[in-house]
């Protein structure tokens, strides 16, 4: 369950720390010794960034979670945005 007003943290870390905070385990499209940016919601564990990019933060409107899954120890977030 994703609580209301949980924290939002977005950072671009060496392999390694990201990787921890990915519960051990980062995709294997993410090569090793490269520096993931990492979205960490709430307590749930932080997962690689989808891609998803604006300009500057204020081109986002509003930004819905609409899902958090985690199997075989990956993290996937879906979530909608207006712009």
């Amino acid at each position: 369950m994703i609580s209301r007003g949980g924290k939002l943290s977005v950072a671009v870390l060496p392999y390694e720390e990201a990787s921890k905070l990915c519960d051990g385990v980062l995709p294997d499209y993410i090569p090793k010794g490269s520096t993931p940016r990492i979205v960490k919601l709430g307590n749930n564990p932080g997962c690689p960034c989808g891609g998803t990019h604006v300009s500057v933060i204020s081109e986002i409107i509003s930004m819905k979670v609409s899902q958090i899954r985690t199997k075989k120890a990956m993290t996937k977030v879906f979530y909608t945005v207006g712009s």
